[in-house]
């Protein structure tokens, strides 16, 4: 069992203080090779986390060589400690017509990985995020007539030496949804929540696809109207271009 001291993060000098991901879970499939940039070799698991629901969230997590060689393939049913931050890019792919599509895709890059944290210890799922929206929040109520608002908070990278944004879809409810329904684009926003997975079918041409959709779930919120980035429309406009 690992007596790993879960605050006093070894990475902390590195993390994105604007984005703060950690996870205590079950690791639900062993490491596989994801890709390779720059000469470096990335790798990738889902880690299974348990709601007080006692429902589940499976959350995909990527990690580089680094991390990986601490650690080795053989995690699969192992307690896991994680942490890192929220990242997504932009995934392509082809519907019925040949037309190209764009699908976002939304995981957890982690800077530390523990194996062998002690079985009895309860599953974590915890994310702050600071950032800008990137587009007006949308406000709808539910068949159940509870309120929702989603958003999308677009986060600067810490070490992005191009100023790599990341785009995260965030989802509000009841009091804070009212909140967050009365922001616009621009506006700085601050949450706590946690890092939540959910399948729905979507129609492509004459299938139906099974997808998995990954957001934030909004606990907390802190809104803050007066830090408008004025410059971010155009940053955000140049890289939704590029990508």
């Amino acid at each position: 069992m690992s007596d790993y001291n879960f605050q006093k993060n070894p990475f902390k000098d590195i993390l994105n203080q604007d984005n703060i991901a950690t996870f205590i879970g079950t690791a639900d499939t062993e490491i596989t090779k994801h890709h390779s940039s720059k000469n470096v070799n990335y790798y990738t698991f889902n880690l299974k986390v348990k709601r007080l629901s006692n429902a589940y969230d499976i959350i995909p997590v990527m990690l580089n060589e680094r991390c990986y060689n601490n650690i080795g393939e053989d995690i699969q049913g192992k307690k896991v400690y994680c942490s890192g931050e929220v990242r997504s890019y932009n995934e392509q792919y082809y519907d019925n017509n040949n037309n190209l599509r764009y699908h976002v895709k939304v995981f957890i890059y982690a800077y530390d990985v523990t194996v062998n944290v002690a079985d009895d210890s309860d599953d974590i799922n915890h994310v702050h995020l600071s950032g800008y929206l990137c587009k007006d929040p949308i406000y709808r109520l539910t068949p159940n007539k509870k309120a929702i608002t989603d958003l999308v908070i677009a986060v600067s990278r810490k070490h992005s030496t191009n100023k790599k944004i990341d785009y995260i879809p965030a989802i509000a409810w009841g009091t804070n949804a009212v909140s967050a329904s009365n922001i616009s684009k621009n506006d700085r926003i601050s949450i706590i929540g946690r890092f939540q997975s959910r399948e729905y079918t979507k129609n492509i041409g004459d299938r139906i696809m099974t997808r998995t959709s990954y957001e934030v779930s909004i606990s907390d919120l802190i809104i803050d109207c007066s830090l408008r980035n004025e410059s971010t429309e155009s940053r955000l406009d140049n890289q939704k271009e590029e990508s």
